[in-house]
């Protein structure tokens, strides 16, 4: 893929900040969805590129949130639609999960059809838990299978809900291409848990989802709260899962793709390790002696690795994230993390 314009949606996001600087680095222009002016405007600050700005759309599930954008902006070559809700509140899923992510990914389609002709690529991002039986002991995870999950199970609690919303979401995916063959190409990317450093090292006091979720573990006082941030011991390097979005437009052979990103898998006795090798007397937890054995990788992502090649170490990710929330000095602001924290305990 030759220099172009692409629009990535969810744009302050952990996955889309990596995203949009490496598009920037490979000479795209870069427009990016915001919630609100003041997300927008921070971001730009952020990104500090001539070939980046923003657009606001505040409610990104609602019908023809995007017609305008696309309207205005007939030069995008490429879609990446990152955006998803990420809640695990248990207070009415179905509302605030589930059908915001169904209608978000279901309409954006629907716009990009009406107003976006030229459109060539079109990549979501969806999640392993889209794969994954969360509800039973999995036995293995493959690229062309979907968890088994209901939607009535989904609207169980928070954890089930957003789990759903990633199969149901993506379903949408296929579904469209389904019925309307489109023109251009399409490719879902499902990342395991993310891990590795912010894309903007100064974001590091504004962090939100999974970035907010790891930081929270190597701020664990207790172990039961660094395993409370774990909540899937599979893991992907940010860097990795934004070259995987980009990969996925530029590489033919991803069209019709459901591409995994896993490589490898952790417990807290991984990031501790790390942890105090990088930062002696900075936790007071320490290791089990000896380490509690990581449990087998079941992910066959044969055909993902084809087409994408080699990927950073685990533990190098692991290692690389620490060491950036380590110079910041470990001040974090962690309430969305705290919030995940107290929900996965209730569901212990």
């Amino acid at each position: 893929m030759t220099s172009s314009t692409v629009f990535v949606t969810g744009a302050n996001g952990f996955i889309a900040q990596t995203l949009v600087s490496q598009l920037l680095e490979k000479g795209h222009k870069v427009i990016g969805q915001v919630r609100s002016d003041a997300k927008g405007a921070q971001l730009a600050e952020l990104v500090n590129n001539k070939n980046f700005n923003y657009v606001v759309v505040p409610v990104i599930e609602a019908e023809h949130a995007f017609d305008k954008v696309l309207k205005d902006h007939p030069e995008v070559e490429t879609f990446y639609h990152t955006a998803s809700p990420v809640s695990f509140a248990n207070d009415d899923v179905e509302n605030n999960i589930l059908i915001p992510a169904i209608n978000g990914t279901k309409y954006v389609l629907q716009s990009i059809k009406e107003h976006a002709p030229q459109l060539q690529h079109f990549v979501y991002t969806s999640s392993i838990v889209a794969l994954a039986d969360l509800l039973n002991a999995p036995l293995g995870i493959k690229e062309a299978e979907w968890s088994p999950m209901t939607y009535e199970q989904a609207k169980t609690n928070g954890m089930l809900a957003y789990a759903g919303s990633k199969k149901f979401a993506e379903q949408e995916v296929w579904k469209f291409r389904d019925e309307h063959q489109p023109k251009f190409t399409i490719a879902t990317i499902l990342p395991s848990f993310v891990t590795g450093p912010q894309a903007f090292a100064a974001n590091l006091k504004n962090l939100s989802s999974t970035s907010a979720l790891f930081a929270a573990a190597i701020n664990a006082k207790t172990r039961e709260e660094l395993e409370a941030c774990i909540p899937f011991p599979l893991a992907i390097d940010i860097r990795d899962v934004a070259r995987a979005h980009i990969s996925a437009a530029e590489n033919v052979k991803a069209n019709g793709q459901r591409l995994i990103l896993s490589n490898g898998t952790f417990n807290a006795d991984t990031v501790l390790t790390i942890l105090n090798e990088k930062y002696p007397g900075k936790s007071s937890l320490k290791p089990n002696d000896p380490v509690t054995p990581t449990m087998p990788d079941i992910v066959d992502n044969k055909l993902t690795r084809s087409l994408l090649g080699e990927w950073i170490p685990l533990v190098q990710s692991l290692a690389d994230a620490i060491v950036q929330h380590g110079e910041s000095g470990f001040t974090l602001e962690l309430s969305l993390a705290d919030s995940i924290i107290q929900q996965a305990k209730s569901e212990l």
